[in-house]
């Protein structure tokens, strides 16, 4: 089932574990992407759901063993895991298995779990979950499947069709001239947008006969709404897919749609891709479709401008921030300096290598860059690097190739996705002086920071990244190194050359987001930072 965040899939995994419990019995598994999320929503969210259902002896059956990690029933065993546990994965014959979010899966996580279900009679898998991109495993098991999509009827022509967002692509529904939500905007004096000119402003259109269908007729369309398959051969095999996403939810308002939209689109032509992507995911319920995977020196080159190196902008109120990192090969410290405005525009001031830590920080009290506007990443000669940072009052950083973090939202309490996170370490682990003291690690997705840098920074050539004129080419095409493969149905970047500099201007995007530069600054988690 392919489906938006908060539309009640989970709800849905409840009542089919519900009934499967009172039906049914055997093994079931649930997985999630981790044990500490699966645990999560089988104590704060499932256990609480199941004390109001009575079964046939009127009383609540289920007992959960958290050290085994088991839920049981009278009838039905549950088995809670997360991805990450190849052992645990591998352990028992399953009957039914549930695996939610698996495009969030360890690699190989998949087909591990699906094993355990070859050896029990009528088995079925139930795979659910939010799409990350066009070729994970939950998009790929949609398309084998039947894709069956909700169609409703236009109140004015009876024409039958699904709800589609506009008129835009989409790897999931026929792309039409007509069709969607359409709605006006116009700005308050202060530049903001009047959202609730835009609200009352909001429809959709039908894509036959371009009827304006308001949102006091949403309940109607929705009473008549009835599956349709894509793929109607797949039923042959039993293997039935579906696609709903937010509109199709009564309590989920238009207007919080077309809201959301409109930020992520202002913040994407700002070359922040991260709430695009989050709208496409989690409220159209679709995989995210890149439209380019390698950075061009013509647009490396758009970004250059009438100033020379070391030339700053006049002015106080802005914040300088230096990024380093350690090339293996010459054992030299390549370092990237830009200054930055309140507004999220830059310029890079300097670029260039240092033949030690202690010349870097020589460096950045010339250059008058406080302390924690100094990031450096560690994923080389860590133990050195955590020395640097604990004496100078730098910050580490730590990049991993995954799709972001999840978090829970301090206002909403539910999970989102995060481009970083803020753990803490021993910085001497392994010596007479661990234990004393620990340090924060800035740990970051460099999946989403490349993708933000490459794909929409510096392909967008009206987003302030300004570089000099007398740019050297080493810089640039140690920018244009990277690019992005699928493989396994994962989507990763991959390093065709030298490519420092190019994870030095990743790790500035990082500092401005921690630094409260850009529309990324997760202050609950920032506070950790000392």
């Amino acid at each position: 089932m392919l489906t938006a965040a908060q539309t009640g899939k989970t709800t849905f995994v409840f009542i089919f574990l519900a009934w499967a419990a009172s039906e049914l019995g055997g093994n079931a598994m649930l997985v999630l992407p981790d044990t500490a999320m699966a645990f999560e929503v089988i104590q704060s969210r499932f256990l609480p759901f199941i004390e109001n259902i009575k079964f046939d002896d009127n009383e609540t059956q289920a007992v959960f063993n958290k050290d085994l990690a088991i839920l049981f029933f009278k009838s039905l065993t549950l088995h809670i895991r997360g991805s990450i546990s190849r052992a645990k994965l591998q352990s028992v014959p399953i009957r039914w298995l549930i695996m939610d979010e698996v495009a969030n899966f360890r690699k190989g996580a998949f087909e591990t779990v699906t094993k355990r279900i070859r050896s029990t009679y009528d088995n079925k898998i139930i795979i659910i979950g939010t799409p990350l991109e066009q070729n994970d495993i939950l998009f790929e098991n949609f398309k084998e499947g039947t894709q069956t999509i909700f169609i409703w009827d236009c109140p004015y022509c009876g024409h039958g069709q699904p709800f589609k967002f506009g008129t835009r692509k989409s790897l999931i529904y026929k792309n039409t001239e007509s069709g969607g939500f359409k709605w006006e905007e116009r700005l308050l004096p202060n530049g903001d947008f009047d959202y609730e000119f835009i609200k009352n402003s909001i429809y959709y259109e039908c894509e036959n006969c371009k009827g304006k269908i308001y949102e006091n007729q949403k309940n109607a369309l929705i009473n008549s709404v009835r599956p349709i398959d894509l793929n109607p051969e797949a039923r042959k095999f039993k293997h039935y897919s579906y696609h709903f996403w937010a509109a199709y939810i009564k309590w989920v308002s238009w207007f919080d749609i077309v809201s959301e939209y409109i930020r992520a689109r202002e913040a994407e032509k700002a070359g922040n891709p991260e709430l695009m992507k989050s709208f496409v995911r989690e409220t159209l319920g679709e995989p995210f479709a890149f439209v380019s995977n390698k950075t061009r020196l013509d647009d490396i080159k758009s970004h250059i401008k009438d100033f020379k190196r070391g030339e700053l902008i006049n002015t106080q109120d802005c914040v300088r921030i230096l990024t380093a990192d350690i090339q293996k090969e010459a054992m030299l410290i390549k370092y990237v300096y830009r200054q930055w405005l309140k507004d999220g525009n830059s310029r890079l001031i300097d670029y260039g290598f240092l033949p030690s830590l202690e010349d870097l920080r020589r460096y950045q009290i010339m250059h008058n860059i406080k302390d924690k506007a100094v990031l450096v990443d560690s994923g080389y000669l860590a133990v050195k690097i955590y020395a640097a940072c604990l004496s100078y009052g730098w910050i580490a950083t730590k990049g991993d190739k995954v799709e972001g973090y999840s978090y829970v939202d301090p206002a909403s309490k539910k999970f989102i996705t995060i481009p970083y996170k803020i753990s803490h370490i021993d910085p001497f682990l392994g010596t007479d002086n661990a234990g004393k003291r620990t340090m924060p690690l800035i740990r970051f997705s460099s999946n989403l920071y490349k993708d933000r840098l490459f794909l929409y920074i510096i392909k967008n050539k009206d987003i302030v990244w300004d570089l000099p004129s007398d740019i050297g080419d080493d810089y640039i095409e140690e920018l244009s190194a990277d690019e992005y493969v699928y493989s396994e149905g994962k989507r990763k970047w991959i390093e065709t050359a030298t490519n420092d500099f190019a994870d030095c201007e990743v790790l500035q995007l990082l500092a401005a987001d921690l630094l409260g530069l850009t529309k990324i600054n997760l202050k609950s988690e920032n506070k950790n930072i000392s």
